[in-house]
């Protein structure tokens, strides 16, 4: 199964799902934690931010997943995705896919900056600066990280939980 944590830079979508990913990989050891960032620079440092090369990186990514889905490993994948289409067509060849979007507020987002690519005026192809940002189309959970965060864990946990809940099987 492959869970997509989606939120813009800043949301907590890399600490939630790695959260996420320690809390599965208890008791299902099958399981994988990629993110965008750290799959960049494993496969496309060939690549920088424009619209083409983001849509590239995104295909790489979507491929890795494809190819650990069919080895039967859980992946949790925190990834910043503009192209909802992208997503959508490779959720039909996984075996079962979940999207979890990370929802914050704009004006939360510029706050946290962490990289500061939302103050810097040079910073160019930043997503929710001057590239659109659009929620995924099919959301299977959304969960909001407000001000004051909420600890990563304990989101995890209830994402963890909803999923359960709502009678996901995981392999």
């Amino acid at each position: 199964m492959i869970f997509f944590f989606i939120g813009l830079q800043g949301a907590g979508k890399t600490t939630i799902g790695r959260s996420f990913y320690e809390q599965l990989k208890i008791n299902r050891l099958n399981t994988v934690f990629i993110d965008g960032d750290m799959m960049r620079n494993l496969f496309s440092k060939d690549l920088g931010y424009s619209l083409e090369d983001r849509k590239v990186n995104l295909s790489r990514i979507l491929s890795f997943c494809s190819f650990c889905d069919k080895e039967k490993l859980n992946v949790v994948c925190s990834v910043l995705c503009i192209f909802p289409e992208y997503l959508e067509e490779y959720r039909k060849n996984f075996t079962s896919s979940k999207i979890i979007y990370i929802n914050v507020e704009k004006e939360e987002i510029l706050n946290r900056d962490q990289k500061a690519l939302f103050s810097n005026p040079n910073a160019l192809n930043v997503v929710g600066k001057d590239i659109d940002f659009l929620p995924p189309v099919s959301i299977d959970l959304e969960v909001f990280n407000p001000q004051p965060f909420k600890n990563a864990s304990d989101i995890a946990n209830e994402v963890l939980i909803k999923l359960e809940n709502d009678g996901i099987s995981i392999h």
